[in-house]
């Protein structure tokens, strides 16, 4: 399938605003470290030359980070997705709705942004000019001048020139508001709705294969190139399908990379930086967002589709710490980057890893076949029949009463995978 030529090209980079992996062993890395700063920007040129090509796995075919696990785009493109959200601020619209419009789209729709965004990413430079594009230069400039000041919004690491009305820099990097600033409890809603959407979810047995250990591979552990896992995409994608299927309109369903940077001053003043994300569901319904953990099946919070998502992040963020996440030890900063909204049915990324489900049309002749840690269709189908054999008799009819919708009765999830393929 090719993500990133013709209509879908937008795919390629509608995603790029988050950060989609992890769980309680979520995937963890120091974005500042010299060995990972190499690693990411060869991963960020394979990726690129794979989007030129068409064929993005054979651009990363035998590449490997050397000290983080596992990685994706959006991750690997974090710091330039901070940056140019405030250098382009005025054209961007960061909100939990349909409206917004963010670093991915304005990435694929103004190919001189394109440009740059592929520079930075690829040699952490930026290279903008007074004539062609005035507003990108003088934001660029203004962002120059808070560095070399009091850098309260922008650092810098590396030197800048201007050489006829064209700016350079290198190692420009956005400084984002520490998380502490930005604490508010948003008001609860109505719960109708909320008793409804959690008996779907309970009827989906998710979080009982989540407790049997459906999640795999256990952070640190490497899996050959292109192997399919259980993470938390995994989790938000069967997720998204088994409430598709209980009837929620598609439209209203959608991913939420959800994630969050603690900084540490070492002893030596020498600041390491280690980054966490998680995959989060949202359903959208009558003008109210309700933000699912797809591993639990618990409803986390919900709150006006309205509101500023800049307020709400840190209740998020508070109950993922309280439920087993790995938060930011005492005396780190805390920062929140504003989370990214984007289609359930977003694809996995050609050259990280395969799809859960397509190990469901392994051949019996391969040795993966039918092995709980290599075939995680098979993985998959074990703990959802161990789950109906232990609780499926627990489901309930969900709506009527108080709930305002409709009787949903229940239907079976047990034995039937394609239930929680989008399809």
């Amino acid at each position: 399938m090719d993500y990133c030529t013709g209509a879908s090209f937008l795919s390629c980079f509608a995603i790029l605003g988050s950060a989609a992996f992890g769980q309680p062993q979520a995937v963890r890395y120091d974005p500042g470290d010299a060995t990972n700063i190499a690693e990411l920007r060869e991963y960020a040129s394979r990726l690129w030359n794979g989007i030129d090509q068409g064929d993005i796995p054979a651009a990363m075919a035998g590449f490997q980070f050397s000290n983080i696990s596992s990685m994706w785009p959006e991750a690997a493109f974090s710091e330039a997705i901070e940056l140019f959200r405030k250098l382009y601020s005025d054209r961007l619209v960061i909100s939990y709705g349909d409206d917004s419009y963010d670093v991915g789209q304005l990435v694929a729709d103004d190919a001189d942004v394109r440009a740059q965004f592929r520079e930075y990413t690829t040699t952490g430079k930026i290279t903008t000019a007074a004539e062609s594009d005035h507003a990108a230069f003088t934001g660029h400039l203004a962002a120059i001048v808070d560095a070399t000041g009091d850098a309260s919004s922008f650092t810098m690491s590396g030197s800048f020139s201007i050489i006829d009305g064209v700016l350079v820099s290198e190692g420009l990097l956005a400084v984002p508001q520490p998380a502490a600033q930005q604490q508010q409890t948003p008001t609860p809603g109505p719960q109708p709705y909320r008793d409804y959407l959690k008996c779907l979810l309970d009827q989906s047995l998710i979080a009982c294969m989540a407790e049997k250990g459906l999640y795999y591979p256990p952070h640190g552990t490497e899996l050959p190139e292109n192997r399919a896992r259980f993470d938390c995409k995994a989790f938000s994608m069967i997720l998204a399908a088994w409430l598709k299927q209980r009837g929620l309109a598609p439209s209203s369903i959608k991913e939420m990379s959800f994630g969050w940077r603690c900084s540490h001053t070492n002893s030596d003043g020498k600041t390491t930086r280690t980054t966490t994300s998680h995959s989060l569901i949202m359903v959208i319904v009558g003008g109210r967002v309700y933000v699912i953990d797809p591993q639990s099946g618990d409803v986390v919070i919900e709150f006006d589709r309205s509101a500023d998502p800049r307020p709400i992040k840190q209740a998020i963020y508070d109950w993922l710490v309280a439920h087993g996440y790995a938060g930011c030890p005492n005396g780190d900063e805390l920062v929140i980057p504003d989370p990214k909204a984007f289609p359930a049915d977003t694809p996995w990324w050609p050259g990280t890893e395969s799809p859960w489900y397509t190990d469901c049309s392994l051949p019996d002749s391969d040795p993966r076949k039918g092995k709980e840690d290599q075939d995680m269709c098979f993985r998959f189908k074990k703990y959802l029949a161990e789950c109906c054999a232990e609780k499926g008799g627990a489901r309930a009819n969900c709506g009527g009463g108080t709930t305002g919708q409709p009787e949903a009765a229940v239907q079976d999830p047990c034995n039937d995978s394609s239930r929680f393929i989008w399809n």
